[in-house]
Parts: C-alpha cells; structure tokens; sequence
C-alpha cells in the first residue's frame, strides 16, 4: 500500500494527489460534491482550450449545485483559477512503467507515447476519488459541455438513477470505441481504482486479445455479449439489435481487434474494466426521445484555439466580467478571434450526447431477468440497406 506524505491526499486507494503550485487539497469526506474533471499535461498546445473548457464546466458546476472544477496537471492554468489542481503519484509511474513495458507494441498507438499517453492513462486516477466525490464527470479540454444548456431537472433525473442502481459508469461509444474515453461519468471506487493501476503497473496489451488476455472482440460466447448488451441497453434505452449492431459499427467490432485508437490506452482500458471484466457500465441515453443533454467535441486535428481567425470558436466565449479580468494571452487570442474581420477558418466540431442515462432502465440495470427489446422498427433508420436483414437473422 502507497504511503503518502503529509502534505499530500491520501484516498485510501493507494493513490497520493499533491497539490500544484501552493493550492490546497480537497477537504476529506464525507463524499456529497460533484467534480468536473479534466487532465492537461500542462503545456502549450492545449494551453488554450481551458478558457472555453473552464467556461462551461463553471456553467455546468452551477446547474449540478454542489459541484467544483478538479484538474490533474503539473501547473495551474491563469484561464481556470477556481478549480483545484491536483497531481497524482502512483498512477503517473504505473502509466509510465506501461508504456515503458509495450513499447512499441501498442498499435495504432504506438506512436503515442509521452506527455500525451501519459495523460489519457491519467484519467484512472479519477476512479480512487470516492472518499472525496460521489460522482466525477470527465470530459476532455477540447470538449465545450453547455454548448447545449442543460437544466438541474434533467441532471438529477440521470445521477439519481446511476447512484440507485448498481452501475458505476456511463459512457457513450465513438466511431472507434465502445467507449467515449474523452467524456464519462463515474462514481469513483477504490476497487475498481486498484484493478486499473495495478494493470498498469504488471498487466499486458496485445492487439489480437486486448487487457490481460481477456479476448478478441468477436470471441466472447453470444450469453456473455446478450449480457453485455442488457447493460447498455438499461441506461441507452436502445433495443439489443441496435447495441448489438452499434458495437460491431466501431473499429473494435469491424475490425476483431483491439488495435483501434486509445484501444491500449484509456478507450480500450475503460471498455474492459468497466464493461467486460466487471458489469459495472452501461451507456446514455441516445436512442429515442428528445436527448436531454448535448455537449461539442471540437475533434479536427487542427484545434480552433490555436487561430485567432476561428471565429466560431472564440464567440462562445462569454464577454470579461466587467472588464476587469486578467488578459491572458488566451483571452486576448479570443478578443483578437471574435473580431475577426477577414475570412474566419472553420471550426470542426461534433455534437456528443452527455453521459446521463435512462431513469427507468437504471432501475432494472444488472438484472439478468429484465426482458429487453430484441428490436425495434425505427432500428434501421440512417443504417445502411443490408440493416432489415440483419434484423430478421437477429438472435444475441
């Protein structure tokens, strides 16, 4: 078990969080408060999408009530001053001591290795948090989470159902992934925490079989997956069919392979201990009805907070209070942005459904008996024309 300083907070898990640059620590438990948490490595080439991220994760904090900002990173950003800034220990030499051991070896990140994979294997460090947060909800910087306001109503709907039920995390998948790396909720707990580091620290990658050798993607027996896919169909309230079908669409299901972007990093690493190894995820709503909550992912690979001529980008940001705030170089590239007066670049972004999930299927989450829709006729809408076929031959 970790030892921690005096000066450092001790989770209980086996975690130490210093603080950065003087700033204090989160008060120990009892848990009650929400954090909205992101990881930046501290430097430049994300340096200024925290004025945007900060802005609506503070809008978003007011909504929730009784929530704070929590950011891991080597330093404290003037563009976010109220949140807490925290640097774990065990986790950073775990993810390092992973990357250490695979590489070369992992993939379509092998690449990817340094400031920016250390980051995305941060995020687990976030699961040891329990005795200080009931609930954590993570999005990556460049993700603007009031884009689409979301009302308190709604808010508690889906966290009072996750915190009834016996799930610990939502999610949503990407084109790649079953699951979203860059935004999730979760309730943070110390055995799931242990799981992850310590895979870190000894376990294995391969793209044919994934974490620890638990399988290719197409392995598993079909009970297992029809489980899998009762999990996710409680918070989606989609039909098995369209869980099913929506799994096999990613690079992970096309491809039998775990060779799909972050597979052996952070995406790949919360779709297996959340979802495989234990049934403890499920997804957000997405499948019928108004969606209560959207946030924007600017995902281009050219990121509009390093041009001034993105206006779109920079007009989200709200007006200085009075004038008096601080001008940082970030909030003078956005005044300098908003007025742009040539032809202003594109801003590449795409809308995301937030992870809160379907009240009444989180009542019946976990339970093998509950009866789910195998299919549904609006199933095949937007699917390609082979879709009505698969759907008679359907038997998850």
């Amino acid at each position: 078990m970790t030892s921690c300083g005096s000066s450092q907070l001790d989770t209980g898990c086996g975690e130490c969080f210093s603080a950065v640059a003087g700033r204090t620590l989160p008060p120990p438990g009892p848990a009650g408060r929400v954090a909205i948490a992101t990881v930046w490595d501290g430097g430049h080439g994300y340096a200024c999408a925290i004025p945007l991220w900060c802005q609506g994760a503070s809008r978003l904090a007011s909504v929730v009530g009784d929530a704070e900002l929590l950011i891991l990173s080597p330093k404290v950003s003037e563009d976010c001053p109220s949140a807490r800034y925290l640097q774990p220990a065990r986790t950073i030499q775990a993810a390092q001591s992973y990357l250490h051991r695979h590489e070369g070896r992992l993939g379509r990140n092998s690449g990817q290795r340094g400031a920016f994979a250390v980051s995305n294997l941060l995020k687990v460090a976030f699961l040891s948090l329990g005795s200080t947060y009931e609930l954590l909800l993570y999005a990556d910087l460049d993700i603007d989470l009031m884009a689409r306001p979301l009302d308190a109503a709604t808010w508690r709907s889906g966290a009072e159902a996750l915190l009834r039920s016996s799930a610990l995390f939502v999610s949503l998948f990407d084109h790649a992934s079953p699951v979203n790396g860059g935004l999730w909720l979760v309730r943070p707990r110390c055995d799931v925490f242990s799981q992850a580091a310590e895979l870190l620290e000894r376990g294995r990658w391969s793209a044919a079989e994934g974490f620890d050798g638990v399988g290719a993607p197409r392995s598993f027996p079909r009970s297992r997956m029809r489980e899998v896919a009762g999990l996710l169909a409680a918070g989606s309230d989609a039909s098995l069919f369209k869980v099913e079908g929506t799994i096999n669409g990613t690079h992970y299901g096309k491809l039998n392979s775990w060779d799909f972007v972050n597979g052996a990093l952070d995406q790949g690493l919360l779709w297996y201990l959340f979802y495989l190894k234990n049934d403890l995820g499920t997804w957000a709503r997405y499948d019928r009805g108004e969606l209560p909550w959207r946030v924007e992912h600017f995902w281009g690979v050219s990121k509009p907070w390093r041009a001034a001529a993105a206006r779109g980008y920079w007009k989200r940001l709200a007006p200085l209070e009075g004038g008096r705030s601080r001008r940082t170089h970030c909030r003078n590239l956005s005044k300098r942005g908003s007025r742009w007066a040539g032809a202003a670049s594109s801003t590449a972004s795409k809308s995301l459904v937030g992870p809160l999930p379907w009240p009444e299927g989180m009542r019946r989450f976990g339970d093998q008996a509950a009866s789910w829709d195998l299919s549904r006729p609006g199933d095949c809408r937007r699917s390609g024309p082979d879709c009505k076929q698969n759907r008679e031959a359907f038997s998850i």
